[in-house]
């Protein structure tokens, strides 16, 4: 027990290695088990532990990368775990998905520069910051973004994204209204022509727009 709660922890789970299956151990192996593919049961069978044994002693690591983005723009500085600890290797598909989907969106609107305000998020400075308790920058599935220079408004860009039938789809939520930076998550819809939407700042796009 002890020694696959250490490796939940080196793969950036929030637990403790106390050797008991407590509620955040199982916590830990479902949410291991959902990013792998594996069936979410709970249980850390032969397959459950062959796949943690695989991710923690994996030779080759490599950092996600794109043409125009690194691994490197989706840590903040202000996140002390991120910035000493990385991002959790488990998450590491996951923002190359999301820098995967960036690199089509900058060339529908240009090649403009796309500045990466808020990447991934430690569980810590999730909750410093006050974000939402199931927030997908935890899961490096999420960036809060601008345009370099303001090129583009916030407003422009959001509109460059959703009202494209291309790339909506490719992103499953989005937080509209800020004039500092537009949100776009990689979650997973049942219908991807139906992403989740949710306003702050100005509350519908003509509001947006007018601004």
């Amino acid at each position: 027990m002890l020694h696959l709660q250490a490796d939940l922890i080196r793969l950036g789970f929030d637990i403790k290695a106390d050797g008991i299956f407590g509620l955040n151990t199982l916590r830990a192996v479902r949410t291991f088990q959902q990013n792998s593919g594996i069936a979410v049961d709970g249980i850390a069978g032969r397959f459950t532990l062959a796949a943690i044994y695989d991710a923690v002693n994996q030779v080759e690591m490599i950092l996600p990368e794109s043409t125009h983005f690194q691994y490197e723009d989706f840590i903040s500085k202000a996140d002390g775990d991120a910035s000493t600890n990385g991002i959790p290797r488990m998450y590491w598909d996951n923002i190359q998905a999301l820098m995967d989907r960036l690199e089509m969106v900058r060339i529908s609107i240009g090649n403009l520069p796309i500045i990466i305000r808020s990447g991934y998020r430690s569980p810590e400075y999730n909750r410093r910051i006050g974000g939402a308790r199931q927030s997908q920058h935890m899961l490096g599935k999420a960036a809060d973004i601008y345009i370099k220079d303001k090129t583009l408004s916030c407003y422009q860009l959001a509109s460059a994204i959703y009202f494209n039938q291309k790339l909506r789809p490719l992103f499953g939520g989005y937080g509209l209204g800020s004039d500092t930076n537009l949100h776009i998550d990689i979650r997973q819809k049942a219908n991807p022509i139906k992403p989740s939407v949710w306003w702050y700042g100005k509350k519908t796009w003509k509001e947006w727009g007018d601004n």
